[in-house]
């Protein structure tokens, strides 16, 4: 039998070994990929339809406020003096008559996304960068068109007969493609082995930066992407932060840079051929509602909806009877699109024979079916105000049917604006009594004796003045004192008084 030895704690123990910390690993270039970016620095203006080269003295406003900027101008306006960033009062002290339009948004996405359709022809693999650029990955297709160099001058023709300039640039990664194309500089890089070297020479100001990074950029002396590029890594990360450094990775190669896909909205289409010819629509209806109920079918099995419907007759030797229809909401009842389409099929007069019915729908949207009451259906006033809006519309047309809402400006003829009818917006001002029916142009009054007449009955101002005065900025200075008078019939008219005339304007009653 063998005892143990007894266990004693040392009287001095050792202090451990420091642990050993492996450094991180080095970043690993990631595959190779050719992606060409298209960066359109003029869109905000190309988007309105203003061709940047034009004569006309126009200059786009951006900033909300009494104090809006200069965004863009044309060349006519930049030959009298006007420069980007400007104030909107230095711009017209420079220019009286220039001309100005404020920046729309909604239309340089429309105008976005309808490029993306058009960068489609070069590649399927599109992919958004707004506001203003798209990144196309072309390494499958870039040989189609003769190479990088080449893919690159043919998106530009592409792109300027649309009426954009483009500002193309290729390179292995998308971010550095991206800074290529925005900084103007129009290149093809095809090696990750030079594409260091050519991002080296980019200014940082001009790359898309958050300000606080650019402004301490300047004050550290840094002009170049390749001043950056020479510092620490663990420096860049500390003062920076890792963002930075990832972002400079990925535009290297060395980190992984993934893009969706980008895809246009799908449409549905649906084609029927008759047994026959048909001239009366009441024969033509249970066809109509036949393609109807498969084109919702369709929009089930894709779960979306459409809020725009056409209809088209198709005739021998004549070109086919259109009729088309919208919807306020995104929509697949085939019940409600045949209550659309009879509607306006009630004035619908058919010139020839049809033997043939087409059917196409609008974008397909995202449907989001309405919640059912346990007991019964709970139609809520919401719901009723968009069915009559649709039937007013199929009826009358879309451009008949709007909804009116206060604008900032205290003009008669500029104090209102259309709007989508059941739409709120915030009130920005509360605009005074204004009459019922406005006259397209002020009628001048008649005076006999110091009493205004209208249509030889006399009236008597009971409310007034109003002063209203402005409209410089548009070529209309002046100066009116509205009132509101009553005429011996007993109309309620509102006149104004400008330069000693008076002026009927409008009736209230």
């Amino acid at each position: 039998m063998s005892l143990a030895r007894p266990y004693s704690l040392p009287l001095f123990p050792e202090e451990p070994a420091p642990r050993r910390v492996e450094p991180p690993p080095a970043p690993r270039r990631v595959p190779r990929r050719l992606w060409m970016a298209l960066h359109f620095p003029r869109l905000p203006l190309e988007a309105l339809g203003v061709a940047p080269g034009s004569r006309e003295p126009l200059a786009l406003l951006a900033g909300e406020g009494r104090k809006p900027q200069v965004l863009d101008c044309t060349a006519g306006a930049v030959a009298l003096g006007v420069q980007r960033g400007l104030p909107l009062n230095a711009a017209l002290a420079l220019a009286p008559r220039l001309q100005t339009r404020h920046r729309e948004p909604e239309r340089e996405r429309a105008a976005l996304l309808k490029l993306a359709e058009r960068g489609q022809d070069f590649t399927p693999t599109v992919s958004l960068e707004p506001p203003a650029s798209l990144l196309l990955e072309v390494e499958g297709s870039v040989h189609l068109f003769g190479g990088p160099v080449s893919i690159r001058e043919r998106a530009r023709q592409v792109f300027a007969a649309q009426g954009f300039g483009a500002s193309p640039a290729v390179a292995p990664t998308p971010l550095a493609a991206l800074w290529l194309a925005q900084a103007g500089v129009g290149t093809s890089v095809t090696s990750l082995d030079e594409l260091r070297g050519t991002l080296g020479k980019l200014p940082l100001q001009a790359l898309t930066w958050p300000a606080e990074s650019r402004d301490a950029f300047q004050r550290l002396g840094l002009k170049q992407l390749g001043d950056l590029l020479r510092l620490p890594r663990d420096g860049l990360a500390k003062r920076f932060g890792p963002e930075l450094l990832h972002g400079l990775d990925q535009a290297l190669g060395l980190a992984a840079d993934p893009r969706g896909s980008w895809q246009p909205p799908r449409r549905c289409r649906l084609s029927r051929e008759l047994p026959g010819e048909f001239t009366s629509l009441d024969h033509l209806q249970p066809h109509i509602e036949e393609l109807v109920a498969a084109l919702c079918r369709e929009l089930r099995a894709y779960d979306a909806g459409t809020d725009k419907l056409r209809l088209l007759f198709k005739h021998w030797r004549q070109s086919p009877t259109v009729v088309t229809v919208g919807s306020a909401e995104s929509c697949r009842d085939p019940r409600r699109w045949n209550l659309l389409l009879q509607a306006q099929l009630a004035d619908c007069r058919l010139s020839s024979p049809v033997h043939e019915l087409q059917l196409l729908s609008g974008r397909l949207r995202p449907f989001t079916a309405a919640n059912q009451g346990l007991l019964k259906a709970d139609t809520g006033p919401g719901d009723s105000l968009v069915k009559l809006v649709e039937l007013l519309r199929a009826r009358l047309g879309h451009a008949r049917v709007f909804g009116l809402a206060a604008s900032a400006d205290a003009r008669p003829e500029q104090a209102s604006r259309r709007m989508e009818p059941g739409s709120t917006l915030p009130v920005t001002r509360l605009p005074p009594a204004r009459p019922i029916q406005l006259l397209p142009r002020p009628l001048l009054l008649s005076q006999d004796g110091g009493t205004l007449r209208h249509r030889d009955a006399p009236l008597k101002l009971i409310r007034g003045p109003e002063r209203i005065e402005g409209g410089w900025w548009d070529g209309e200075d002046w100066i009116r004192d509205y009132y509101q008078a009553v005429s011996s019939r007993g109309a309620l008219l509102w006149v104004f008084q400008q330069r000693g005339h008076w002026f009927l304007h409008g009736f209230f009653s």
